[in-house]
C-alpha cells in the first residue's frame, strides 16, 4: 500500500528542497532550522540563525526536529544515544569493534552520511566519516540539538548526505554561572556507567563572553551475557568498556569568536582483543560584520585527528588502517536582505585534507608516506516570500582533488498558516569518499555516492496540540561498499548499485494542564535495490534492510506534580529485524537470524532545588529487562552488540554558581 502511495506522490516532489551536510563553521539562513532556535521553541514564533534573518520554524526548508535543554532534563536522558532513539526515523545499528551509530530512514548512515557538529564544528572522523555514540559528550551544557533529516549537500557538501545534526552548547551569556552533573547507574549487580560533566559561563564587561564545558565518562555498553547464533556465550560486562574525555571552550568579543573542542573517545571491541580510539582537536575563528541589510562572516579552522585508530591489534593489518589526519579550512558567507520578500545568501570555502599513516615508518597503499587533497566549494541560495509560499532555491558546487566536480541543487516550498503548515522538498546530495575509502582504493576509481531526496510534510496545530506528518522517498546511487579478498587478505572499497527507500514519520505533541504527551511513529520500506550486501533478501524486498527495524514507536508522558516534583514514563517499540551471522564455530556456515520485536519501558522521578543546591533524577531504565540487539548492517556476518539490561540510574545536578 505504501509503495503505491509513494509512487503516486513522488512526482509532486519535483519542486522541493535539498538538505545538506559537510563542513561549515556557520549556517546559512537556508537551514535556519539548525542554529539559534529558542530552548522552549514555539513553531508560531520567529527564530534567528547565526546572525541571519528571522524565519518561522514551520517554514524552514527541511524536515526539522529540535531537542531542547528542557527536553533533556525532563526526559532524563543519560546519553546521546537515548536522545536520537527518540527522534523519528533514527535507529541504532553496530559497526565493527562495537561502533554503535545511527541509521536513518532504513539506511545505514554511519560512514559520512550524517554530519555531526558541536557548535558548528564538524566532529565526524576523517578516516571513515563516522561518529560513534554511547557514552560520548556530557549533556549538561547542551542548549539544544537541531536535526535535519534529508539530503544535505547544497550548503554543507558531502560528509552527511542523509542529514545534519548540530549540538549547540550554552554560551557565557546563557549559562552565566556554573553547574556540575554527576550520573551513575548499575545493571546486573555491577556498575554500568559513571560520568561527570560541568559547564561554566560568564558575560564580562565590554562584550567579552566566555564559556567552558566538558566531561569525563567511563562505563560499559552492556552488562549482559548472551548466547550467539553459533551457541557460544559472550559476557559484555568484560568486553564493552567505553572512556570519553571532552572539553569545549568558547570566547567571544563583540564580532570576533574563537572555539576549540577536544574529544578523546576510546571503545573496546567484544569479539577481538582490541580497542578503538578517536581523538579530535578542532579549532575555529570567526568574524561577523553587520551592515544594515548585509551580514558578512569569515572564518578559518584547523582540525587535527586520530580517526578510529585501532589499538593492540596486529600491526600487519592495522598499521595500514591507522591514520593521522588534518584539515585546514577557511571561507566566507554573505547574507543580503534585498527586499522584505527577497533574501540571498552565498558563500565560498577552501579546505585541505592531509593524511599519513600513524606509524611514520609505514606507507599508504599508493606507496606514499603521506597525501593531501585540496577542495573548493561555493554555494548560493535565495528565499522568495510570496502570498501562499516561501520558496527556497539553492545550488552548491564542490571540487575535491580526488573526484570530479559535484553540483548539489535544492528547492523547497513551505508556508505556515497558523493552524496548519505544509512543506514540499526536493534535494540532491552526495557522500564523499573519505580518506580511508581513498587509502584502501589505490586504483583511484571511487565515485561519490549520489543522493536524491523527495519529501512532503503537513502539520496542524490546535491550542497546545500539534501533529506533523512527513513522507519521503530517498535514493542512493553508487553506494560505496567495503570488500575483503580472502585470496590475498586485502581490503578495499568499491562502488556498487542503488538503494531506494520510502516511508512516513508522524509526530504528535500535546499538553493537558500538568501532563505532557509526545509520541512518534516511523516506518520505512525498501522500494528497490540491487545491492545485496545491505538487504535481508535481495529476492524479497519486503523484508527490508539488514539490522534496521521497519517500524518504531516512541511515547513519552511527563506529569508535573508541583513546581519541584515530576514523574515520567517512556515507551519504545521496535519491530523485528534481521542479521546474517555465523551458525557454527566449526565451519564457515552463515545464515539469516531474525530478532523479534522489542518493548522497552523507562520510568523516572525528578526533584528540583533540593536545599537550594542540586536537582535529583532517579530512574529505572528497561524495566522489562529486554535484550536490545544492535546488529551489523551488512551481510558479512559480524556479531551484534547489545544494550544494557534493567538499569537503575541516578543523576545529580549541582548548582555551583549563579
Amino acid at each position: 500500500m505504501l509503495t503505491v502511495l509513494l509512487t503516486m506522490v513522488r512526482p509532486l516532489f519535483c519542486i522541493g528542497q535539498l538538505d545538506d551536510t559537510l563542513k561549515k563553521s556557520n549556517f546559512p539562513k537556508s537551514v535556519n532550522e539548525i542554529i539559534d532556535l529558542q530552548p522552549e521553541y514555539n513553531a508560531n514564533e520567529k527564530i534567528s540563525v547565526a546572525n541571519l534573518n528571522q524565519i518561522n520554524l514551520n517554514e524552514a526548508p527541511g524536515s526539522v526536529y529540535v531537542i531542547t535543554s528542557s527536553d533533556i532534563e525532563k526526559n532524563a536522558y543519560q546519553d546521546l544515544m537515548d536522545i536520537f532513539l527518540d527522534v523519528p526515523g533514527f535507529n541504532i545499528a553496530c559497526d565493527v569493534q562495537n561502533g554503535v551509530a545511527l541509521s536513518l530512514r532504513g539506511m545505514w548512515a554511519e560512514e559520512a552520511k550524517i554530519l555531526f557538529m558541536v557548535d558548528g564544528l564538524v566532529m565526524n572522523d576523517m578516516a571513515y566519516g563516522s561518529f560513534i555514540l554511547n557514552g560520548r559528550l556530557s549533556l549538561v551544557n547542551i542548549e539544544r540539538i537541531e536535526i535535519i533529516r534529508g539530503a544535505g549537500s547544497s550548503i554543507y557538501g558531502g560528509i552527511a548526505a542523509l542529514g545534519a545534526i548540530n549540538i549547540i552548547t550554552k554560551d557565557g551569556k546563557k549559562s552565566n554561572g556554573s553547574s556540575l552533573l554527576v550520573n551513575t547507574s548499575a545493571s546486573n549487580n555491577a556498575l554500568a556507567r559513571l560520568g561527570m560533566g560541568f559547564n561554566y559561563g560568564i558575560n564580562l564587561l565590554n562584550g567579552i563572553n566566555l564559556s567552558a564545558s566538558g566531561g569525563i565518562f567511563e562505563g560499559n555498553r552492556s552488562n549482559k551475557t548472551i548466547t550467539l547464533s553459533d551457541s557460544s556465550k559472550v559476557n559484555f560486562k568484560d568486553s564493552s568498556l567505553v572512556n570519553n574525555a571532552f572539553l569545549n571552550f568558547r570566547a567571544k568579543y563583540k564580532n570576533l569568536e574563537y572555539k576549540i573542542i577536544y574529544d578523546d573517545y576510546n571503545f573496546q571491541s567484544t569479539y577481538e582483543p582490541i580497542s578503538s580510539l578517536a581523538r579530535t582537536s578542532n579549532n575555529a575563528l570567526k568574524y561577523t560584520l553587520v551592515l544594515r541589510k548585509i551580514t558578512f562572516s569569515s572564518y578559518a579552522g584547523l582540525k587535527r585527528q586520530l580517526p578510529w585508530n585501532t589499538q593492540y591489534g596486529d600491526p600487519k593489518i592495522y598499521n595500514l588502517q591507522n591514520l593521522f589526519t588534518r584539515r585546514i579550512n577557511g571561507g566566507s558567507n554573505i547574507n543580503i536582505d534585498i527586499h522584505e520578500r527577497v533574501k540571498v545568501i552565498a558563500g565560498i570555502e577552501y579546505y585541505n585534507d592531509y593524511y599519513r599513516p600513524f606509524q611514520k615508518s609505514s606507507h599508504l597503499t599508493n606507496g606514499k608516506k603521506s597525501d593531501n587533497f585540496n577542495a573548493y566549494a561555493a554555494f548560493a541560495e535565495a528565499e522568495f516570500d510570496v502570498k501562499y509560499a516561501k520558496i527556497f532555491t539553492g545550488l552548491r558546487y564542490d571540487k575535491y582533488g580526488y573526484f570530479k566536480q559535484k553540483y548539489s541543487p535544492r528547492i523547497s516550498i513551505t508556508r505556515d498558516f497558523g493552524t496548519w503548515h505544509y512543506k514540499i522538498i526536493y534535494g540532491e546530495s552526495f557522500k564523499i569518499p573519505t580518506l580511508q575509502n581513498i587509502n584502501l582504493n589505490p586504483d583511484g576509481d571511487l565515485k561519490p555516492e549520489s543522493v536524491s531526496d523527495y519529501q512532503a510534510e503537513a502539520g496542524i496545530k490546535y491550542k497546545k496540540t500539534e501533529c506533523n506528518i512527513n513522507t519521503f522517498v530517498t535514493r542512493i546511487n553508487d553506494i560505496i561498499i567495503y570488500t575483503y579478498d580472502l585470496a590475498n587478505f586485502s581490503e578495499s572499497y568499491k562502488n556498487s548499485g542503488f538503494f531506494e527507500v520510502g516511508g512516513v514519520e508522524v509526530t504528535l505533541k500535546s499538553i493537558f494542564h500538568k501532563l505532557s504527551f509526545n509520541s512518534t511513529y516511523s516506518y520505512h520500506e525498501v522500494l528497490g535495490s540491487n545491492v545485496p550486501e545491505v538487504l535481508v533478501d535481495a529476492a524479497n524486498l519486503t523484508l527490508g534492510s539488514i539490522a534496521i527495524p521497519k517500524h518504531k514507536i516512541t511515547t513519552r508522558l511527563a506529569y508535573t506534580i508541583n513546581q519541584k516534583n515530576s514523574v515520567g514514563i517512556y515507551y519504545l517499540f521496535q519491530s523485528k529485524k534481521y542479521a546474517q551471522e555465523k551458525l557454527s564455530k566449526i565451519n564457515e556456515e552463515y545464515g539469516l537470524i531474525k530478532y523479534p520485536y522489542t518493548h522497552n519501558i523507562n520510568v523516572s522521578y525528578q526533584r528540583k532545588d533540593i536545599l537550594g543546591l542540586f536537582d535529583l533524577t532517579f530512574g529505572i531504565n528497561n524495566i522489562l529487562n529486554v535484550t536490545n540487539y544492535y546488529l551489523y548492517p551488512f551481510t558479512s556476518g559480524y556479531y551484534p552488540m547489545v544494550g544494557m539490561g534493567r538499569e537503575i540510574m541516578v543523576l545529580v545536578k549541582f548548582k555551583l554558581q549563579n
